[in-house]
């Protein structure tokens, strides 16, 4: 499968089936998932637009999840992991007050602790930027932590504290 960074909306996931047809899966930013169906020759089969939601109740089903074909402990720990740790994207916003916040700082904002793990400024991704590096709007935050964590970090990049 190929990875691509497509900036300003995600990122796009290509493959060629054993029949020829590409399927291209657009995730944008915002959680909506785009898939893409073409034959051989290029032409337009198929397409689809889900929510997040959507997009993982569709990959449990490709996953087989229901018919106990995947290794049911490898999916129990995953599902642990999932529930306690979230992985997202976070625009700040126009009105956050972590503009102009150094990293560092902006981590500190809520108790039980987020991570972040890089930066999509333009076209431009910084991985594990410096506790220096500053927040500017607009900036597109790779985060780690726990559900509710990532939540209120979330409120902060899209609104002012005070």
């Amino acid at each position: 499968m190929k990875e691509q960074n497509i900036p300003g909306v995600g990122k796009r996931y290509s493959m060629i089936s054993s029949d020829g047809s590409r399927a291209d899966i657009i995730m944008r930013y915002n959680g909506k998932r785009d898939i893409y169906i073409t034959d051989a020759d290029e032409a337009h089969e198929a397409s689809i637009s889900l929510s997040s939601d959507e997009a993982k109740n569709f990959a449990l089903t490709l996953m087989d999840v229901d018919n106990n074909t995947i290794d049911e402990d490898e999916f129990n720990r995953f599902n642990v992991i999932r529930k306690k740790m979230l992985v997202d994207w976070l625009k700040v916003s126009s009105a956050s007050s972590l503009k102009e916040t150094p990293v560092g700082l902006a981590e500190q904002y809520v108790p039980d602790g987020v991570q972040i793990v890089g930066i999509n400024r333009g076209d431009e991704i910084i991985a594990k930027p410096a506790q220096d590096f500053l927040i500017q709007e607009n900036d597109i935050l790779l985060v780690i932590g726990h559900y509710e964590s990532i939540n209120a970090f979330d409120a902060a990049c899209k609104f002012n504290k005070g």
